[in-house]
């Protein structure tokens, strides 16, 4: 993403943005919206209890923030997947930059973004494992997060 400007000392190398990625917003380099803008329902500390721990169905709990741009980019995937799954599962957003998230985001032991947990019956799941080392975040959460709810829901 980032390349090294030429013909200078080491310790004065500069890192830049390739001018390809400079002039355009990131709806044009690639599909992301912040995930309020995508439809995903928000939980803050208030109401984390009653829509994920207390929910009947699994609830899939995405924590970002509207600088993180993976989160961008799952959130198109993940409000498919909300509509998908309807009546069923959900996925909802917590905002790690929020001033009524840090409680969750604490108990949470949220130390990266974005991060994807499941919760069935009020207790985390695990999510499958990455297919591979170079598997990114973004593919890796689109791969395992329908699995993950296709599992809970007892569909093969």
């Amino acid at each position: 993403m980032f390349q090294e400007k030429q013909n200078q000392p080491l310790s004065t190398k500069v890192l830049k943005m390739p001018e390809a990625r400079m002039n355009h917003s990131s709806a044009e380099v690639g599909q992301s919206t912040s995930p309020e803008k995508a439809g995903l329902p928000t939980v803050d500390d208030k109401s984390f209890d009653a829509q994920v721990l207390k929910s009947k169905q699994p609830v899939v709990v995405e924590v970002g923030a509207a600088w993180c741009e993976p989160c961008k980019e799952l959130a198109p995937s993940f409000a498919q997947l909300n509509a998908k799954y309807a009546g069923k599962a959900k996925i909802v957003y917590v905002d790690a930059d929020a001033d009524g998230s840090s409680g969750i985001v604490s108990k949470m032991g949220i130390t990266s973004l974005p991060t994807v947990k499941m919760f069935v019956d009020g207790k985390e799941v695990e999510l499958p494992p990455r297919s591979s080392n170079s598997e990114g975040p973004v593919d890796y959460y689109k791969r395992a997060v329908p699995a993950a709810i296709d599992k809970a829901l007892g569909i093969k």
